[in-house]
C-alpha cells in the first residue's frame, strides 16, 4: 500500500493531494469544501475528513499521539475504556461545522498540500499497511504544520476492504501486520524502551480480554 501510494503521489500534479482508500465514497461537494479550506487557511498543512460505516455511525477519523493506554485499550477488548481517555474526548469532532485540532488523521482520506509532502515526505515504505498516517502527520506536525478532521468533509468508509484482501486478514484488519506496524511506528518516534512498554501494553490487553471472554457475563 505506502509504496503504491508514494508512487501516486509522486505522479500527481496538483497542489493539495489527496490519500483516499478504495473502499471510500466521498459525499457529494466534500472535495469542493476541501479545497476551498486549504485556500483560506495557509497554516493547514493536513487535513482528514469525518469517517463513518454504512449504517451512518462514525468510525475514528483522526487523534491524539497514541500513548500506552491507547495500546492497551486498543487489544483489551473494551472500546469504552478507550472512549474514555481524556485524548480519545479531544480527538472526537465536537461540532458538525468547526474543523478538530488534531496530532494525526487516518490515511483512509487523508490530504496535504504539496509544500508538505516535500518537506516531510514520503510516506515511509517501511510501514506496510498501519501506522504511515501517524508518522508522516507527526513528522509534519514537528515540522510545524496544523492538523485537522473536518466534519464538513464526510466520507463513508467500509472499514477493511483493503486490507481484507491480504492473506490472513480478518473482516476489518489484519493482526499481525498491525501489530507490526504500530510497534515499528513506536521504535521510531519514542525508542525501543518505550515501544517495549507499548508492546506489553497490547500484549497485557490480549490476556484481559482473553480472560474476558471466559466469564459468563463481558463487562
Amino acid at each position: 500500500f505506502t509504496r503504491s501510494a508514494n508512487r501516486g503521489l509522486a505522479r500527481a500534479a496538483g497542489e493539495i493531494l489527496l490519500l483516499l482508500n478504495s473502499d471510500t465514497e466521498v459525499e457529494p461537494g466534500g472535495l469542493a469544501r476541501l479545497v476551498e479550506i486549504f485556500a483560506r487557511e495557509p497554516e493547514l498543512g493536513i487535513a482528514g475528513a469525518l469517517l463513518h460505516y454504512p449504517d451512518g455511525s462514525p468510525q475514528w477519523s483522526g487523534g491524539r499521539e497514541p500513548s500506552l493506554a491507547w495500546f492497551f485499550a486498543l487489544t483489551s477488548g473494551l472500546p469504552r475504556l478507550l472512549e474514555k481517555l481524556p485524548l480519545y474526548r479531544r480527538s472526537r469532532p465536537l461540532s458538525p461545522d468547526r474543523p478538530l485540532a488534531v496530532d494525526w488523521v487516518t490515511g483512509a482520506a487523508m490530504a496535504f498540500r504539496r509544500t508538505v509532502w516535500e518537506a516531510v515526505g514520503p510516506l515511509d515504505e517501511g510501514f506496510q499497511f498501519y501506522a504511515q498516517d501517524l508518522d508522516f502527520c507527526l513528522r509534519a506536525r514537528r515540522a510545524g504544520w496544523r492538523i485537522e478532521v473536518l466534519p464538513v468533509v464526510r466520507v463513508l468508509h467500509h472499514h477493511g476492504a483493503t486490507i481484507g484482501r491480504a492473506p490472513g486478514a480478518s473482516d476489518h484488519q489484519h493482526p499481525e501486520l498491525l501489530w507490526s506496524d504500530l510497534l515499528r511506528w513506536a521504535r521510531k518516534h519514542h525508542g525501543p524502551a518505550w515501544a517495549a512498554r507499548a508492546e506489553t501494553a497490547l500484549r497485557t490487553g490480549v490476556r484481559l480480554r482473553r480472560a474476558l471472554a471466559i466469564l459468563p457475563h463481558r463487562v
